[in-house]
């Protein structure tokens, strides 16, 4: 049965075969944002409003949350982002000394219940995740500009990666982009407003996310994948 020891050490895999693989490439790394917390270190969820505690976490999350709410009418669920000063913020403050050209975040999921007086909460589920992959076609721009601390922010529904360089959000390009499930499709979340698998899930979320990675043409300038 998948749990929080399972997730991690899936997750831990797939970070070290993209670490092997840009070694290979390029000898350099890819950034894997959280890593080192278990969920137990990660800061609260609020069940009033489905985000960190404090809001954002002063804009430097360990992981990226996304909530899933019931459509009753079609009977399906919907992955969206909440309601936060910081809800396209994939991860905080990078280490700038190392050569990065990519980076894993971790993926969060929290549904959104409500019940027969109107009234709603949220529950975040206490072990599943995804892992959510983008790799750049050099070093991150912000290890290029010698930045002390970058955040990455990333628009689902433009595909926009962005990186925040001394105060001003700059476009981070990228060559491709995965989404790395890490618990069985068929694993089970019963909630008060039904029950959700991992698999459906996968499949709203990969609805939610869109990309737009970057090609680089034979005179080595890049431009958007159409």
């Amino acid at each position: 049965m998948p749990d929080v020891e399972s997730v991690a050490a899936a997750r831990k895999k797939v970070g070290a075969a993209l670490t092997a693989l840009l070694n290979d490439i390029s000898d350099r790394q890819i950034s894997q944002a959280g890593s080192k917390k278990t969920r137990e270190q990660l800061p609260e969820i609020s069940t009033m409003t489905g985000n960190w505690k404090p809001d954002g976490v002063d804009g430097k999350p360990l992981a990226w949350l996304v909530h899933f709410h019931f459509n009753a009418s079609s009977g399906s669920w919907k992955a969206v982002l909440p309601n936060a000063t910081h809800a396209k913020r994939l991860t905080g403050t990078y280490n700038t000394k190392s050569p990065l050209q990519g980076v894993l975040c971790r993926i969060i999921p929290v549904v959104r219940i409500e019940s027969a007086a109107s009234s709603v909460r949220f529950e975040a589920h206490p072990y599943w995740e995804w892992g959510l992959a983008f790799v750049f076609p050099g070093l991150a721009l912000f290890v290029e500009r010698g930045s002390s601390g970058a955040t990455i922010d990333f628009d689902p529904r433009t595909g926009r990666l962005e990186s925040t360089i001394d105060g001003r959000a700059v476009a981070q390009p990228y060559v491709t982009a995965s989404l790395f499930e890490l618990t069985p499709d068929s694993d089970v979340w019963k909630v008060d407003s039904g029950q959700l698998t991992y698999g459906d899930a996968t499949k709203a979320l990969t609805q939610l996310i869109n990309i737009t990675p970057v090609v680089t043409t034979p005179a080595g300038e890049e431009k958007n994948e159409e």
